[in-house]
């Protein structure tokens, strides 16, 4: 979790490694609370946060479980895929 000063945040890299994609992201989510520029080079896009109080509410909700449990299940069928028999 990031602390930007104005309350406490959660970026789209972290909510990836809580099992969002990007669609759950623009469904559940929408906007960002806020967004920084990415220093990492000036044509890439800024990042984005949301607050962590409104992710955890929505990690709740139980549209959002079933479509983050069928999102773990693509993950897994395309793992199995790619892994050498």
């Amino acid at each position: 979790m990031n602390t930007t000063g104005q309350g406490p945040y959660i970026g789209a890299a972290e909510l990836k490694q809580r099992g969002w994609t990007e669609a759950m992201i623009r469904e559940f989510l929408g906007e960002p609370h806020r967004t920084t520029p990415n220093h990492g080079s000036r044509s890439h896009a800024r990042i984005r946060y949301w607050l962590i109080d409104t992710v955890t509410l929505m990690e709740k909700d139980e549209d959002f479980q079933r479509r983050r449990a069928a999102a773990d299940a693509r993950r897994a069928a395309q793992q199995d895929k790619l892994e050498p028999r």
